[in-house]
């Protein structure tokens, strides 16, 4: 058998990127067009400039978030050397930042060649082409970065390294909650050693250096910020947005109407559960 050319994957990703790059120029023109086109914000990295950068750049001062940050209180402290910079520098440094997040989105394609070169092709492809990937640079998010760290910690478990995998993705948790459903994989597992990681690296991120950095008082005045502005976007504006992807706000905007958002809301965590309980877990190599 002929061994599969190390440089073909690499060479196969930067050709898709090209073509991909080439569309939406075709498409749209250029970067501007095509953020103006995506979205009620017509800047790029809206959420970067908007909450981010305004957050790194005070939390160490004010102890607080900027308006609309939703957030963890490690994640503000983790954007303070962002806002010691001008903001055009900050935003070059967080274009490195959306790089790692894709990178770490490539993570399954490594297993996907080794079992299938089409598979390889058809993830990077798929990738490449995702409007949430194109959404998250738009905006500047951090979603890409987090759920990479899941991809991370996912591909670090079937490699042996447990220990590094909870770590990683106690990172991911502390900064966006939502990734901590990956637990629910280890937790049929029954891998106690990674949840107990897990749970000592959420601790540690979330709530151990914010609280020594902001002191306890400050700390909890962080999460009382963003608990009541989180309420309010809540019973306000954010089921109706259109960047919700929550499934009883996505059903709502579909049928016209709010009524039935309970309904919607227990048949999406009835769906998450039969997923993760038909799921085939991996073991380690």
């Amino acid at each position: 058998m002929t061994p599969r050319r190390p440089w073909w994957p690499a060479l196969f990703v930067l050709v898709v990127v090209a073509a991909a790059v080439a569309y939406y120029r075709a498409v749209w023109g250029d970067v501007a067009a095509l953020v103006a086109a995506l979205d009620h914000c017509k800047e790029l990295y809206c959420d970067f400039t908007r909450q981010y950068y305004p957050t790194g750049r005070d939390v160490l001062t004010t102890g607080q978030p900027s308006n609309g940050y939703f957030y963890s209180s490690f994640f503000a402290l983790l954007l303070a050397p962002f806002g010691r910079v001008t903001l055009g520098t900050a935003v070059a440094l967080w274009s490195l930042v959306q790089l790692l997040g894709i990178a770490l989105l490539l993570l399954p394609a490594i297993d996907f060649y080794r079992a299938s070169p089409r598979a390889y092709a058809l993830y990077v492809v798929l990738l490449t082409f995702s409007m949430p990937l194109l959404h998250n640079l738009k905006w500047g998010q951090v979603s890409a970065l987090v759920t990479g760290c899941a991809f991370a910690a996912l591909f670090l478990y079937r490699h042996g390294r447990i220990t590094a995998a909870a770590v990683v993705l106690g990172f991911g948790v502390a900064i966006k909650y939502y990734v901590v459903v990956v637990a629910f994989y280890f937790l049929l597992r029954r891998d106690w050693r990674f949840l107990f990681v897990l749970a000592a690296a959420v601790a540690l991120f979330w709530l151990v250096i914010p609280t020594a950095v902001l002191g306890p008082e400050g700390n909890w005045q962080f999460y009382v910020t963003v608990r009541d502005r989180v309420a309010h976007a809540v019973t306000t504006w954010m089921p109706e947005d259109i960047n919700a992807q929550y499934l009883p706000s996505v059903v709502g905007r579909w049928l016209g109407t709010a009524a039935g958002r309970g309904v919607w809301r227990w048949l999406g965590y009835g769906l998450f559960l039969s997923l993760i309980h038909i799921s085939e877990p991996t073991r380690p190599y």
